[in-house]
């Protein structure tokens, strides 16, 4: 990466352009996951393409470069939601956003996934944010913990207790029903 980011610097628009249209596909994902609406989802990508395309002179390369992009998309949604006074994070359908890049994967009947968002729904939000980042986005714990600006053993913890109180409420779940 750091050989796109010198040819970059050096002037060379292809360079740019492979970068924002790799980019733009992980924005995108962020960005309709946390807007819960496509048309937001547009508007938020094309900002902060804009705003890595602004900034990127500011990249000082201490972490991947998506890592950093990762982390503007999800400042501007805050900001996002703050201008329009709506809550900052609202999860719609967790797994059918996952799923779009790996439908055969991530495929479950219809009522466990009712189940598992309902349960996914009940976290508090630093749990949600983790396990997001680490089992949707397949991120590592290290990649969590810089997206996040979170210590690793933080992380690893949160991680830990969103999987136990997904798993304990699917079970009462399963026992309810």
């Amino acid at each position: 990466m750091n050989s796109t980011l010198d040819e970059i610097n050096a002037g060379n628009e292809e360079a740019l352009s492979t970068l924002l249209k790799e980019a733009e596909i992980q924005i995108y994902k962020i960005a309709l996951f946390k807007a819960r609406n496509e048309q937001d989802a547009k508007d938020i990508t094309q900002e902060v393409l804009i705003r890595v395309y602004q900034n990127l002179h500011k990249f000082k390369g201490q972490s991947k470069i998506t890592t950093w992009i990762n982390r503007i998309t999800n400042n501007y949604c805050i900001d996002y939601y703050r201008m329009k006074r709506i809550d900052v994070i609202q999860e719609k359908d967790v797994l059918q956003i996952a799923s779009r890049d790996t439908v055969e994967k991530t495929y479950i009947n219809e009522e466990f996934s009712q189940l598992f968002q309902h349960a996914f729904q009940t976290l508090p939000q630093h749990y949600k944010n983790v396990f997001i980042l680490r089992y949707f986005e397949d991120k590592s714990l290290n990649e969590v913990a810089e997206t996040l600006q979170l210590p690793l053993n933080t992380v690893k913890s949160h991680v830990n207790r969103a999987k136990h109180a997904l798993q304990n409420l699917l079970k009462e779940y399963h026992m309810a029903g």
